[in-house]
């Protein structure tokens, strides 16, 4: 056993306590390993298992969790200047430095890195003794200054390092390559270029006064664009980069400058490199150009915002890779989306094979007849993975697209007549064949391929079996046999026809018919339950209408009567009753005078009330006093306040505790109910954004609310998390907003848009939903196109209307005087310059004007007399009418008012009328 294994067991060194770190970093290796193999897309993971292999020594393994780390990701300029450090340190081979060379270009391919070209250049010198090497170092710095010379504030030492390398070369030469880098220098907006304008000065004289006006044109445009840099220095929150830029690249636009502006964009993306929708204008911006960097543009913003479609669909139509391999990773990248998402992928992929099938040669018929085996096969692979994947998303519909797609292609490109109709055959005798358009589709690709037969047979199948669009069909079977047939074939598809339709007529009146007879049976129910009598409850007292036409007696309530008890029943043994006044009582109970209603029966004391010995009348019961008012100490504390006062420790919100807490927390809502797990899709749109710590979700029992919170280990994970707002989930956009508590109006989120005029953009309103490449081409032709906006709701629909932002109000306004109320993509479309209603403080501020036109009468609601004169003067004269009329004193307090005649007669203060009596003052 060696010296050094032998101290080991024994322990005499010491070194028990580093074997012990090396096993605790073996281990959480491997952990982190098994993590990373369930989710590779996990990029805080892939940074700790760096931290962990540089640490322990693990130089393979170090290099291998890179690797993997930048097949997936996008490396920052950080991590590639420690990789290259590391790997540089260990190179000494002409191998080991060709695959550092390799390394170098991969690196500076993922983002803009001024830094990191630095670097490459000042390793390239070491170029300058071999063969070649001195025009590769001059094609470098090239490619570098290229890259990132227009940096205005580390582009200079690239040119610093150029020129001084070529100073010093010694060559005839030398002077007029050294002015030559000079003059391109000095006539950019560079920080620091008066140094390299001093040297040209030295050097050619005449040439330094030729280029003082190109150097005097960039000192102001350095000027114009300091206001933004100082900006940009000062800030690191992504929210507030994103308004920056916005403004940035608004100025370069107006400017038409191709080279800055793409140079801007590059920036802005690797500083905002989260944001899908920067990278979808950047790339409509380099297709509007035909940037020679296209592809490259689409490569990196699907690696850098993988769960975007968008992205995906346009990295698959410009990529000149195998589309099937960019199909898979986007599917894989894409994984749990809905088939909203993946539809427009599931097409792009068949339409490319197709047109690789069918776009050899210029002449359409010989490229038709060329076409390879492989590229049919290709094609119909391709259509094959789209059924599959539409099928496993339960999108029938869909699949029945492709399958037509595909059996036409097969007639129309392949000249695959066979297989074609039996695809159409195979479709049509499912629900397919219910509309009558799907026959026209299969019979025309016939007559212009096949047999005249087989689209005779093939409109008579679609009469006798379509349901929807039959007229359809009828008008092309009579045109087809018009054209080709006889007359005896005219006649049977006419009988057909009339067969057809007498059959659609009988169906009609079938479902009338069954329409009407439910209809009945709903009235006759409906007239059973209104001819349903209830009698009248014998505690509400009933009104006699033929004596209800006394003004006298409606004033004055009628007297109860009074009803002698059994004694029997009262308990009072003593008392004596005689028989004639007991017959008395009981006729007038029996037999009430003629007209009135029945009486209702007197009420029997309540059982268990005792009678008082001697008396008809009960015991009542004495009054309880009235219950204590407690006062603020006697009162008892609610639930919550009982655990306040248990645990006062507890927050009162348990989604975030502390201030530092809620900093890092950001709240989701907007998500679709059904989702059985809302934390798995949260982390597919929060890739990259930083590790998050806890996911709170918000559910009822077993089922989700459709909200949430998320808790980022850092506060930079929260400011990321921000930008991925309505990002979509199963079609749906999910919002991402800051933490704030129920309640607080302080962090009220206000409406993200501005209100009120802006002279700018207009606001355009069309029924039918418009791509940004038919909004494009629209509205291309009045200027120069800034923003396009397409609202939609909280289900993710579009609206029926969209923004469209130019670069200056007089386009804006041209764009209003071209379009509007014409007719586009088939619909009349109407083009106003916005000037949206003022939202959220803005418009409680205002002051709030009523609209008196809009009320009844042109006249406020509060101006309306609701009581007429003459119910008021009705109501007096009857009160007058009632006090003549002699009654019992009421037990209210009474006036005294002198008549006409000077007598005094007393009169109540109040008096009742009765409902007829208020209706016939009206009479």
């Amino acid at each position: 056993m060696p010296e050094q294994e032998i101290k080991h067991y024994h322990g005499n060194d010491g070194s028990d306590d580093s074997s012990d770190d090396e096993d605790m970093a073996d281990a959480s290796i491997k952990s982190i390993k098994d993590e990373l193999a369930l989710n590779p897309s996990n990029y805080d993971k892939h940074l700790e298992l760096i931290k962990i292999c540089k640490e322990s020594g693990e130089l393979d393994e170090l290099r291998t969790a890179r690797e993997n780390f930048a097949a997936i990701f996008p490396l920052t300029e950080k991590l590639w200047i420690e990789w290259i450090a590391d790997e540089t340190s260990l190179t000494e081979t002409e191998e080991e430095h060709e695959k550092l060379v390799e390394l170098y270009e991969t690196a500076v391919g993922d983002y803009l890195c001024p830094d990191l070209w630095l670097n490459y250049c000042q390793y390239a010198l070491r170029w300058l003794g071999a063969e070649g090497g001195l025009g590769k170092f001059r094609a470098l710095c090239e490619r570098a200054i290229t890259q990132v010379g227009l940096h205005p504030e580390k582009g200079a030492p690239i040119w610093e390092i150029y020129r001084e390398t070529e100073t010093a070369l010694d060559g005839e030469d030398k002077k007029e390559r050294v002015t030559k880098i000079l003059r391109r220098q000095v006539a950019l907006p560079l920080y620091d270029n008066e140094v390299a304008f001093k040297e040209l000065k030295q050097i050619d004289s005449e040439l330094w006064k030729k280029v003082k006006c190109d150097y005097d044109a960039a000192k102001i445009k350095l000027k114009e664009i300091d206001e933004f840099e100082a900006k940009l220095r000062l800030t690191d929150n992504p929210s507030e980069l994103g308004e920056i830029w916005k403004e940035y690249l608004k100025y370069e636009i107006k400017k038409s400058d191709p080279v800055r502006i793409e140079f801007a964009y590059d920036r802005a993306t690797t500083q905002l490199c989260l944001n899908p929708a920067l990278w979808l204008e950047f790339l409509a911006w380099a297709k509007k150009i035909k940037s020679p960097n296209l592809r490259k543009i689409s490569v990196r913003a699907a690696r850098n915002c993988s769960w975007d479609e968008n992205l995906w669909l346009e990295r698959l139509s410009l990529t000149d890779e195998d589309p099937m391999k960019v199909f898979d990773d986007a599917v894989e990248a894409l994984e749990g989306v809905g088939i909203e998402r993946l539809q427009g992928l599931l097409w792009q992929l068949v339409l490319i094979y197709r047109r690789r099938a069918t776009q050899n040669d210029d002449d359409m018929e010989d490229s038709l007849s060329n076409i390879s085996d492989d590229a049919k096969n290709a094609f119909r692979t391709a259509v094959k993975k789209a059924i599959q994947i539409s099928l496993s998303l339960s999108a029938s519909d869909l699949v029945q697209e492709f399958e037509t797609f595909a059996a036409e292609v097969e007639m129309v490109f392949f000249d695959e007549l066979p297989r074609g109709r039996s695809k159409f055959e195979k479709l049509l005798k499912s629900n397919f064949g219910q509309d009558g358009k799907n026959w026209v589709r299969f019979a025309e690709l016939e007559q212009f391929h096949g047999d005249l037969q087989l689209v005779r047979k093939i409109y008579k199948k679609g009469i006798m079996f379509s349901k929807v669009n039959c007229y359809d069909i009828f008008m092309k079977a009579l045109h087809f046999e018009r054209m080709y047939g006889t007359q005896e074939d005219l006649e049977s598809t006419v009988s057909s026809i009339a067969k057809k339709q007498e059959e659609n007529i009988r169906k009609e009146q079938k479902e009338a018919a069954e329409k009407e007879k439910a209809q009945k049976r709903a009235e006759k129910q409906s007239k059973k339950i209104g001819k349903k009598e209830f009698k009248a409850m014998a505690f509400v007292k009933q009104i006699d209408e033929s004596q209800g036409n006394s003004d006298d007696a409606a004033c004055i309530e009628p007297e109860r009567k009074k009803h002698k008890k059994n004694p029997k029943q009262n308990g009072d043994s003593g008392a004596s009753v005689s028989p004639q006044k007991m017959e008395t009582d009981s006729s007038e109970s029996m037999n009430p005078p003629a007209g009135d209603f029945k009486a209702p029966m007197p009420m029997a004391p309540p059982m268990g009330l005792p009678v008082a010995f001697g008396s008809k009348k009960p015991v009542q019961p004495k009054k309880r006093p009235p219950p204590i008012q407690k006062t603020d100490n006697n009162k008892k504390p609610s639930k919550n306040e009982e655990k306040e006062e248990l645990d006062p420790n507890q927050p009162k919100f348990k989604h975030a505790e502390t201030t530092e807490e809620k900093e890092r927390t950001v709240y989701v809502s907007n998500m679709d109910y059904k989702l059985k797990n809302p934390e798995k899709e949260l982390k597919k749109i929060f890739v990259g954004c930083g590790e998050i710590e806890e996911f709170r979700m918000v559910k009822n029992g077993v089922l989700f609310r459709g909200y949430g919170y998320v808790l980022f280990k850092e506060k930079k994970g929260h400011d990321n998390a921000l930008l991925r707002d309505r990002t979509k989930i199963n079609g749906r956009p999910c919002f991402v907003s800051k933490f704030s508590e129920p309640g607080d109006s302080k962090n009220k989120k206000d409406f993200k848009f501005n209100d009120g005029k802006e002279d700018h953009r207009v606001f355009v309103k069309h029924p039918k939903p418009l791509s940004i490449d038919e909004i494009r081409q629209v509205f291309e032709k009045c200027g120069t196109i800034i923003d396009t906006r397409l609202p939609e709701t909280r289900e993710g629909r579009r609206k029926p209307f969209f923004y469209v932002e130019f670069a200056t109000a007089l386009e804006a306004t041209k764009a209003n005087l071209m379009l509007h109320q014409k007719e586009v993509f088939g619909h009349v479309i109407e083009v106003l310059v916005s000037d949206p209603p003022k939202r959220g403080k803005q418009a409680s501020d205002e002051p709030k004007i009523i609209d008196i036109s809009k009320t009844a009468y042109a006249t406020p609601r509060s101006k309306f007399n609701l009581v007429p004169r003459n119910i008021k003067s009705s109501a007096q004269a009857a009160t007058k009418k009632a006090t003549s009329v002699p009654s019992k004193p009421a037990p209210e307090p009474v006036s005294e008012e002198k008549s006409d005649s000077g007598e005094k007669s007393q009169k109540p203060k109040k008096a009742g009328l009765s409902n007829a009596d208020f209706a016939k003052l009206f009479s």
